[in-house]
């Protein structure tokens, strides 16, 4: 399975979130992700490097009380 991720870039006052793919290094101290030069992501970021990044691991808690509620 590929791990993905919400990546979040901003356009003056406006946010731009990407599903996205990644890999990390094997500390996973380090995010890789690739994407091409004509995207709305490369400009933002290119623009204005603040960013937020959301990976969710619910599915890594398969028992955990808070899926069922």
């Amino acid at each position: 399975s590929q791990d993905m991720c919400v990546l979040a870039t901003v356009t003056g006052n406006k946010p731009h979130c990407s599903l996205m793919a990644y890999v990390t290094d094997e500390d996973c101290r380090t995010i890789y992700m690739i994407t091409h030069k004509n995207t709305a992501k490369y400009r933002n970021l290119t623009a204005n490097p603040s960013l937020s990044l959301l990976i969710d691991t619910r599915l890594m808690h398969r028992g955990d009380k808070r899926q069922k509620a």
